[in-house]
């Protein structure tokens, strides 16, 4: 259910919902997927640079991620 549009219906949290959508986005590097995914709370707290260490990417690549998720539906249905 959550693969049919609108994309992320029937999502059980945020993380899960932005995920669905950004699979669904082309030209989505993998990354933003795992930074949605594993730290959506650092991401609502500005926490970018945590981010970026933790995953062992460069903060630019982290702000990618951030802007690539920012436009997307965030209510879970």
């Amino acid at each position: 259910m959550m693969n049919i549009e609108p994309y992320g219906i029937g999502s059980r949290n945020l993380a899960e919902c932005i995920s669905v959508q950004l699979k669904h986005m082309p030209g989505v590097p993998s990354y933003a997927m795992k930074v949605v995914q594993r730290h959506l709370n650092d991401i609502g707290s500005g926490r970018l640079r945590r981010i970026a260490e933790a995953e062992r990417i460069t903060l630019e690549q982290v702000q990618d991620a951030v802007a690539c998720a920012s436009p997307l539906t965030r209510i879970p249905v």
